[in-house]
């Protein structure tokens, strides 16, 4: 988690970050997704929604970071987590 909010917030030219890492779209969405399963360590999971809750507002249609279908899978798994408890 702090590689990712590291990666996040040092960005120094606008589309920097999508040169180094073509994916980091598909890296985030995919990291998010393994901190959101519900056998995941609970500090985990909490750290991940902070990270979400922060830094990657998937209420935002004009997002730059994802797109739409990377936002369904994200509030899928978001919502499967709520049902396990």
């Amino acid at each position: 988690m702090v590689l990712l909010s590291s990666l996040f917030s040092c960005k120094k030219a606008p589309d920097d970050h999508k040169i180094r890492f073509p994916n980091f779209s598909s890296l985030i969405v995919n990291t998010l997704c393994v901190c959101l399963e519900p056998n995941a360590d609970n500090m985990l999971k909490r750290s991940a929604l902070d990270l979400m809750a922060n830094y990657l507002r998937l209420d935002n249609v004009n997002n730059k970071e994802f797109g739409r279908r990377e936002a369904v899978v994200l509030v899928t798994r978001m919502l499967l987590l709520l049902q396990s408890k």
